[in-house]
């Protein structure tokens, strides 16, 4: 009763709870037998709580009990004067007390003739083809399997498997791990199936992944091949017509071509760069709203230095006269903690152009100025303090207009009390 699952990562075998939770387990296992599971994306990694993955592309989040539907819909004409085939396909196999009765299947042609017409219609289609469109078609109570919730089956472990419905009796494909041992508040919600007995290193490295703001993971994972180890359970009579003759081919890495040696270590800088990119245009969007800047995609200027490792102790005007020299200079300005008012010992330097600003930079790089030995960089290396320049200036001619605003305000009230 156990899987071997390949991932991105590596290899985990998942033992099954077959006694306990005998339709989610045999739900799990021909999943895995009609390669159902093959190149399914990792979806949601969220840290130290759960990871998220079995959506199928083909068939979305639909149990093998509803898959098989698909049958029972294209042959239903056919065999429902069969009652062995009807027998077979008895809706006890989902968990539900319904009978399976036409009325409950399939709508009467009175009922809704476009739905019953078009269901008609895939029966004279190829299975493969028209499978797809017949799952819209499909009662969730056919889709989807009861819970199994089992009391004694608690959260307190990393590398549970349990079912990710998001209603309660609404069970598909998709599942869930556990990354932690304290998620008792899903005790009895959901439906825990199985545990990993190998591999849980290959959890936390998944774990570990970087993620966007949705948690889904910058760097793709997927579920590359399932194999069964062993499976008590009989093959519904139907389900050789989903069994592929080969199994998909496996999604290959998109760095393949590149030396597997630099792999990861290339991996890790395109993280970095795409979070660090991410954030700044994050961080320039909110000053476009604030009104910090006229637009979220606006550069820094090319004749602005940043200057930083200052001396506490100096001041603008020493540092407009030492950098002057080089050209004329339009501003010349140190950025102070606006609570303190202490300098944070960094600048920005306007040069009114851009080949002064360039000569500076060669020559005062590493410049000692009052006991400390400067750093001095082109404002494009450092936007995010150029930001953050930009607004804290802006809000600060704001304050400095209110507070001019309530003078001429306040001062108007007192001439009019004098009159």
């Amino acid at each position: 009763m156990s899987v071997l699952v390949s991932t991105s990562l590596g290899d985990i075998v998942i033992d099954l709870y077959i006694k306990e939770c005998p339709k989610a387990s045999e739900n799990f296992l021909k999943l895995c037998k009609i390669k159902y599971y093959n190149n399914s994306l990792i979806h949601s990694v969220e840290k130290n709580f759960l990871i998220r993955t079995g959506i199928s592309e083909e068939y979305g989040n639909t149990s093998i009990f509803g898959i098989l539907k698909v049958l029972d819909f294209l042959n239903f004409e056919t065999c429902k004067d069969d009652d062995s085939k009807v027998a077979s396909v008895d809706a006890e196999t989902t968990g539900y007390k319904e009978d399976f009765t036409e009325n409950h299947f399939i709508p009467k042609k009175e009922q809704s003739p476009e739905l019953y017409n078009r269901i008609l219609n895939y029966s004279n289609r190829n299975i493969k083809s028209s499978r797809n469109n017949i799952l819209d078609c499909i009662s969730p109570r056919f889709k989807f399997f009861k819970d199994e919730i089992c009391p004694k089956l608690r959260h307190n472990k990393v590398g549970l498997i349990g079912m990710a419905n998001n209603k309660p009796n609404e069970n598909g494909s998709e599942f869930y791990i556990t990354l932690s041992e304290n998620l008792d508040y899903l005790d009895e919600k959901h439906t825990i199936f199985g545990m990993i007995e190998e591999g849980l290193d290959v959890v936390q490295k998944i774990n570990e992944t970087l993620t966007d703001n949705d948690n889904s993971p910058l760097k793709k994972l997927y579920i590359l091949h399932t194999s069964i180890l062993d499976d008590p359970f009989p093959d519904p009579y139907n389900l050789h017509h989903f069994i592929p003759s080969e199994s998909p081919p496996e999604i290959t890495h998109i760095y393949d071509n590149e030396p597997r040696d630099n792999l990861e270590e290339h991996d890790e800088l395109r993280l970095i760069n795409t979070i660090n990119e991410r954030q700044a245009r994050s961080r320039a969007i909110t000053l476009e709203i604030l009104g910090d800047i006229p637009d979220a995609d606006i550069k820094p200027p090319e004749n602005v230095l940043f200057i930083c490792k200052l001396n506490p102790t100096t001041t603008e005007e020493d540092l407009e006269l030492i950098f002057s020299r080089f050209g004329r200079i339009l501003s010349c300005n140190i950025v102070y903690d606006w609570k303190t008012g202490e300098s944070l010992q960094y600048a920005f330097i306007e040069f009114e152009r851009k080949q002064d600003c360039e000569l500076a930079l060669t020559k005062m790089q590493g410049v000692i100025i009052d006991d400390r030995r400067i750093h001095v960089d082109f404002c494009q290396s450092v936007s995010k303090q150029w930001y953050e320049y930009r607004g804290r200036k802006k809000r600060g001619r704001l304050n400095e207009l209110k507070n001019k605003n309530t003078y001429r305000s306040t001062h108007k009230k007192t001439l009019i009390n004098i009159k």
